[in-house]
């Protein structure tokens, strides 16, 4: 996304997905990408898009935020552990290890850092 209103838009987008799952009774799990959510405009922006489709998809929802090019990886831990530590538990991170190049590599089952959720590792 290159603009705010974009970003915004497409959280919008996420949260009628939401309400229509809820609507109709879905269970299931929402996956995000940041870089939708505005992580490539602004820092901030994204945080707040993330909190408005956390907040959205509340207990009955989980969302799995998954990991992009390498270059946003430490970006991505950042948020995610922010939202973390302010008390979201609908929330995990997906790593994929060839994303992980550059940065030390979890094993399975290990905590991400800071948290106590486990993370989940994708092969490619």
């Amino acid at each position: 996304m290159t603009s705010y209103e974009t970003a915004r838009v497409a959280a919008d987008t996420y949260l009628r997905v939401i309400e229509e799952l809820a609507a109709a009774r879905l269970s299931g799990q929402i996956s995000v990408k940041l870089t939708q959510l505005g992580l490539a405009v602004e820092m901030t922006a994204c945080e707040e898009n993330l909190r408005r489709v956390l907040d959205a998809a509340g207990e009955r929802y989980f969302v799995r935020i998954d990991m992009e090019q390498s270059s946003w990886v430490e970006d991505t831990l950042v948020l995610f552990e922010r939202v973390w530590r302010d008390g979201y538990r609908n929330v995990g991170v997906v790593l994929q290890l060839i994303s992980l190049s550059h940065h030390r590599r979890p094993r399975p089952g290990e905590h991400a850092r800071g948290t106590d959720t486990t993370v989940k590792r994708c092969l490619q």
